[in-house]
């Protein structure tokens, strides 16, 4: 039987929901599945499930009785972000009463085995919310459409954050609107004060990480039950990223996607992280953390890096005042990783009026009012401008997070993004289970991706 490494290296054309499953985690993007159920009303919703049963539909507020143009779109969420894309959505169908909307919100596994599917097969939504690694791989396919010449009339163009369209570049030209997710440093002040530690007074370096990590640390004769911070050994390349921009590190991949990760850098850094997971053991094992989170989401790490989206559902589950966001330990100009969601139109819209009613519905979710929504249910960077003090007031760690985001940065686009990212991965779990250094694991990462097939 081939391997799962030998499946991604196969033929592109026919990427499948196995290989877009750990695009996901690239993204920041929380799992899950949903039933597939597909809505029949304007502007209707297919929850993910949560128990496995055949999800329900929530009816749409406004009628389709009287549309003219029938449009899709297709998003990968889950949670909260399900309602707060529904209520935009619902918003646009009052207000354009001429667009009947089909919306499926789907979970990870559901979303990349359906949409490569309805693209091949030419049968794709007008409109899409993807992960930022998914973009490169999406394009590269030829399956989305530039978005300059549909962005460019809008009088309120000025108003978006350079990085919002920036990002997206490809040749000179956008692919899409981008919701940052940029990954702070969080900190658990309650425990931190139980070991009495000061939660005003996080890290700053890799020395005082260590060391307050092995305060923070819970044993249970010779097993970890709460790490002193958090190193995922699992999907491990964000991670390494977040740490190893804090040590110099420029990027793991240059704009061809060729791999940068073999620097000095970035091998100190995962050689540092090693050494917390087995000389000190100041980490849960592996196995006790989910595929579907992190440490620190489980209440398993005191301390450590995560994604902005993470900060709603830690914060409810531990309390607000229990959360602390922190500036990565290293000095404040270091950068931080970005990662994030976006806004799509896809290359395959069949006729002027599905593509009219796209652009409109496009433009809608990337309005000020649709994109403060989005934030407020999973803590994305909203890509307005005019957002920046009603966000810094709107929770008292969003300051903080806003300087992260001001120093941060995620990977180039580049069409081979999956397989580059599961060789990655793959030979960072042998590294982290002793099977070869850094060094020497690294190299050969880098060696494998260099042979796979341009896109």
């Amino acid at each position: 039987m081939a391997s799962r490494r030998q499946f991604l290296r196969g033929s592109v054309s026919l990427l499948t929901a196995t290989v877009f499953l750990h695009l996901l985690q690239a993204c920041g993007t929380p799992q899950g599945t949903s039933s597939g159920a597909t809505p029949k009303s304007a502007a209707t919703l297919t929850p993910p499930s949560q128990t496995g049963a055949q999800a329900t539909q929530a009816p749409s507020k406004a009628s389709a009785a009287t549309a003219e143009t029938k449009i899709a779109f297709w998003a990968l969420s889950t949670g909260s972000l399900n309602e707060a894309l529904q209520g935009a959505v619902d918003q646009f169908v009052a207000q354009n009463p001429d667009v009947q909307v089909e919306v499926n919100c789907m979970g990870v596994a559901e979303f990349y085995q359906k949409v490569p599917v309805a693209f091949m097969g030419g049968i794709a939504p007008e409109v899409l919310w993807l992960g930022y690694g998914q973009v490169g791989t999406y394009q590269a396919s030829k399956w989305l459409a530039p978005i300059d010449d549909v962005i460019r009339p809008w009088p309120d163009i000025d108003d978006f954050e350079k990085f919002s369209i920036d990002w997206s570049l490809v040749n000179g030209r956008p692919y899409g609107v981008l919701f940052g997710n940029p990954y702070p440093f969080y900190l658990r002040a309650d425990w931190y004060r139980e070991a009495g530690l000061d939660p005003d007074a996080p890290p700053k370096n890799w020395d005082e990480v260590r060391a307050t990590a092995r305060r923070l640390v819970k044993r249970d004769g010779g097993r970890v039950m709460r790490g002193g911070v958090e190193v995922p050994t699992k999907n491990g390349d964000q991670g390494l990223a977040s740490w190893a921009w804090t040590h110099g590190a420029k990027n793991f991949y240059d704009a061809e996607g060729m791999p940068l990760y073999t620097s000095k850098e970035v091998v100190e850094t995962l050689e540092f992280l090693v050494s917390m997971v087995h000389d000190e053991k100041l980490t849960v094992p592996s196995e006790a953390v989910t595929a579907a989170g992190t440490a620190l989401r489980q209440g398993l790490a005191a301390q450590g890096f995560d994604a902005s989206t993470a900060l709603p559902g830690l914060s409810q589950a531990a309390g607000s005042s229990a959360v602390r966001l922190a500036l990565p330990p290293a000095n404040p100009e270091t950068k931080a990783l970005m990662l994030g969601s976006a806004f799509c139109l896809s290359s395959q819209i069949s006729s002027s009026k599905k593509s009219g009613a796209a652009v409109r519905l496009f433009k809608h979710l990337c309005s000020p009012e649709s994109a403060w929504s989005i934030h407020m249910a999973n803590s994305h960077i909203p890509p307005r401008k005019s957002l920046r003090d009603r966000l810094a007031k709107a929770n008292p760690q969003n300051p903080t997070l806003l300087r992260v985001f001001e120093n941060a940065y995620g990977w180039p686009l580049f069409g081979n993004f999956v397989q580059s990212r599961q060789i990655l991965i793959d030979n960072l779990d042998a590294i982290y289970l002793g099977q070869v250094s850094a060094k020497e694991g690294l190299a050969r990462a880098a060696e494998e991706t260099k042979k796979l097939p341009k896109m």
